[in-house]
């Protein structure tokens, strides 16, 4: 006689004395304990022998989710598929159809999470564009056609259609599912042929850095009392002096500071791999401001004791965002972001005779072809002559004698 949903509650949780395995149907029964733990467990012949394996415990997983199980199970046999198998290779007996959702958190869960920092960005990409327009549908029956609708309610902030958006979803999207088609955990080749162009736009290549007109302006203007507050101006300072991903200093420790031998050493980089730079005379000065800043904090920028919840945690990106923009506001610059440093230090020391391998260990790049495995060297001294050199074109660029170090004040 087939279980009942009112039979296993009426068991459930309960001192039990009858049988100890009662059979639904097509191999499914329960094992119950004398306590009442009720077990669903397939029974089934592989190869000619008795097998028998489980499928979760009751009302954890309830008696129809049971029946889909082994219904599921009978027919991957029937194909020449042992359950046993796929329990052991993690798929918890989730033998019907990969859906989208299923396959693309396998991806995050497998690949994202263990090698990208931008494992949280990522994840919200398909969180707020993918799951809830065709998360549900089984992988293998989507068409192009479905991503391509997909593709096109992707939207921005501001609810209007983002194109590059778009673009970049594409580009993660068909990274996921290689890694699905490889692995053999599912296979859909839908959106193979589409190219960004096609659904969207790609980002555009950053044009702007800042030329010494508007440095003579900003380098005064960073050295003195204003509204953008003491701690804004002093990290704007080090983005603009060392070229490097804001990242890198907001996340710092204060112990990457080795003040006393002159080195800083940046782990949180983008490329994955410890950046050592030089910490020449002329910017001690800018750094243990910041240090003192906080002196509670273990970070360099921390978020202020006022907004961090009891938590000692490093400042955000957003937070940094906009200090730009107010300085641009107040200056009349044409607007432009912390990350353009990086390219105006590159093209002004490029200008000023510093030879490109040297401005790549500045930005904390890996350096081409054969160097990149052989040449391990961190050119600290190279790197030092090439900041003072820009620190030195900054201070004479702005004919300001005034600007030699930082005024003390309160932001």
């Amino acid at each position: 006689m087939a279980l009942s949903d009112t039979k296993l509650r009426s068991i459930s949780g309960k001192p039990y004395s009858g049988p100890a395995e009662i059979a639904d149907r097509d191999g499914l029964s329960v094992r119950i304990s004398p306590k009442g733990l009720i077990t669903f467990q397939r029974r089934y012949r592989w190869q000619g022998k008795p097998v028998r394996i489980r499928l979760g415990n009751y009302p954890e997983l309830s008696l129809s989710a049971a029946r889909e199980l082994n219904d599921a199970a009978k027919r991957n046999a029937d194909k020449g598929i042992d359950p046993r198998f796929e329990k052991k290779i993690g798929t918890q007996l989730n033998l019907g159809p990969v859906t989208v959702q299923v396959a693309i958190d396998y991806w995050l869960t497998e690949y994202v999470d263990k090698n990208l920092k931008s494992a949280g960005k990522v994840k919200k990409l398909f969180t707020n564009h993918v799951y809830p327009f065709m998360g549900d549908l089984p992988l293998e029956q989507t068409e192009t056609r479905h991503w391509i609708a997909m593709f096109k309610q992707v939207k921005g902030a501001d609810g209007e259609h983002a194109p590059v958006q778009a673009g970049i979803l594409l580009s993660k999207l068909k990274q996921a599912l290689r890694f699905c088609r490889v692995h053999r955990f599912a296979d859909c080749r839908a959106v193979d042929d589409l190219r960004v162009a096609d659904i969207g736009k790609k980002e555009s290549v950053g044009e702007r850095r800042l030329v010494d007109s508007e440095l003579k302006l900003l380098w005064p203007y960073l050295h003195e009392t204003n509204l953008i507050g003491a701690r804004n101006r002093l990290v704007t300072i080090l983005v603009l002096l060392y070229g490097c991903r804001t990242v890198e200093i907001r996340t710092s420790l204060k112990t990457d500071w080795d003040l006393k031998n002159r080195v800083w050493t940046a782990t949180d980089t983008k490329a994955g791999h410890t950046v050592r730079r030089p910490i020449p005379d002329p910017f001690v000065h800018y750094i243990q401001r910041l240090i003192d800043f906080f002196p509670n904090s273990q970070y360099l920028v921390p978020v202020e004791d006022a907004y961090n919840k009891g938590k000692d945690k490093p400042v955000s990106g957003q937070s940094l965002v906009n200090i730009t923009n107010r300085i641009s506001d107040h200056l009349g610059l044409t607007t432009w972001g912390l990350h353009d440093c990086r390219r105006t230090l590159d093209t002004s020391l490029s200008e000023l005779g510093i030879p490109p391998y040297i401005i790549e260990k500045m930005l904390g790049h890996k350096l081409a072809g054969v160097m990149a495995v052989y040449n391990k060297h961190d050119y600290l001294k190279d790197q030092e002559h090439a900041y003072i050199t820009w620190y030195n074109h900054l201070q004479v660029n702005s004919s300001a004698s005034n600007v030699l170090s930082f005024k003390k004040h309160t932001a």
